[in-house]
């Protein structure tokens, strides 16, 4: 025989299931899942800094590839920079879009494959970015101009942050309200 207390303590559980399930499910938590994406970006970003002040402080004006090769050369390795750049956006949102259509085959598995998407899509833009810079640095060393360095790091720093990894955007992507 079950005593009183012991009925009163079953309806407390009863009454409390009850209300966590229409409160719904617990919203999924990205509180630090980040921290190694934003560790990566610290350390590209720094590096950019530095690439910048390199090509600004400490190239020497004047050194220059001499003849055709740095006419021909600089057009391309412009437009290729500038390319990248453009390119980094696309390719975040490429690869979050995918992760989005992922999601929906696997609702039950969707905060993880956005995540993973979301952590993919953030290094392989800012790692893009870098790229583009380093393409400055070359052409700082081509043209003997150091402000091609100077200007593809700072661009590329100010481009970085606007595609730092973090977690309120991860969330509201995870809940739906982000648009691609």
């Amino acid at each position: 025989m079950t005593t009183n207390d012991e009925v009163e303590k079953i309806d407390e559980i009863d009454e409390i299931e009850e209300i966590e399930e229409a409160e719904g499910p617990k919203p999924f938590e990205v509180k630090g899942l980040l921290r190694r994406q934003q560790a990566v970006a610290s350390g590209l970003a720094a590096s950019l800094l530095l690439l910048a002040a390199f090509c600004h402080f400490a190239l020497p004006a004047g050194l220059r590839l001499q003849g055709a090769i740095a006419d021909t050369v600089t057009w391309p390795l412009l437009g290729v920079a500038l390319i990248l750049i453009l390119l980094s956006s696309r390719l975040r949102s490429r690869i979050l879009k995918e992760g989005v259509a992922v999601s929906r085959f696997h609702p039950d598995r969707a905060p993880a494959v956005l995540t993973g998407a979301y952590r993919r899509a953030s290094v392989a833009s800012l790692a893009v970015l870098e790229g583009a810079a380093l393409l400055g640095l070359v052409l700082s060393l081509v043209t003997g101009s150091p402000r091609y360095g100077a200007v593809f790091g700072l661009l590329c720093f100010l481009a970085m942050l606007t595609r730092w990894p973090r977690e309120r955007e991860l969330s509201r992507l995870i809940d739906g309200r982000l648009r691609l």
